[in-house]
C-alpha cells in the first residue's frame, strides 16, 4: 500500500487514509462481555457485596489489562480503598492498595 503525500506540506496525507475501521465482531463481543462484568461488579457494590465486587473488579484489572473496562475497574478499586481508609479500616485499604500495585507490575 503506497502512502499519499500532501503536495503542499510534503507530509503524509492523513486525510487520504480514510475512516477508522469499525471494530471487528470478536472485539465487539469481547467489549460487550467486559461491559457486562463491569456492570455486574457495580451492581454488587451497590448491594454492599463489596468482597464479591472487588473480586470481579480485579478480574477485569488483572485478566483484561489494557481495556477501558480494566481502567474503570482500577479506578473503582482505588475509590473503594479510599473509602476503607476514610472509615478507619486501614487493613482493608492497605490490602487493596498493595494488590493494585502488584497488578500494575
Amino acid at each position: 500500500m503506497s502512502e499519499t503525500i500532501n503536495l503542499t506540506t510534503g507530509a503524509p496525507d492523513t486525510a487520504a487514509v480514510g475512516p477508522v475501521p469499525a471494530p471487528q465482531p470478536a472485539q465487539q463481543k469481547a467489549r460487550r462481555l467486559l461491559d457486562s462484568l463491569l456492570e455486574m461488579a457495580d451492581a454488587l457494590r451497590a448491594q454492599r457485596k463489596l468482597h464479591q465486587a472487588i473480586e470481579v473488579y480485579f478480574t477485569l484489572v488483572e485478566a483484561h489489562a489494557g481495556t477501558d473496562q480494566a481502567a474503570q475497574a482500577f479506578d473503582r478499586l482505588v475509590r473503594i480503598a479510599e473509602r476503607y481508609d476514610e472509615a478507619g479500616e486501614r487493613h482493608q485499604a492497605r490490602s487493596l492498595y498493595e494488590r493494585l500495585l502488584l497488578s500494575e507490575s
